[in-house]
Order: C-alpha cells, then sequence, then structure tokens
C-alpha cells in the first residue's frame, strides 16, 4: 500500500518486503526460540 502511495507522489526508488515465515519453519529448520534454550 505504501509503495503504490509513494509512486503516485513521485518515483519509488525502493520497496522491502518483509515476508511471514512459513508455520512449519520449525520443523524444516533447527530454530529454538528464547523460552527453549
Amino acid at each position: 500500500a505504501g509503495a503504490l502511495s509513494a509512486q503516485k507522489v513521485g518515483e519509488l526508488v525502493s520497496v522491502h518486503v518483509i515476508p511471514r515465515p512459513h508455520k512449519n519453519i520449525y520443523e524444516i529448520f533447527p530454530i529454538k526460540l528464547p523460552e527453549e534454550r
């Protein structure tokens, strides 16, 4: 939404998207949450 608004006002130089991790990421990668350490 912000990128579209910026293009209406002027030139958009860069867009950064933070993806939502897949719900099975903890089964695929050995990541431990702070409370599990």
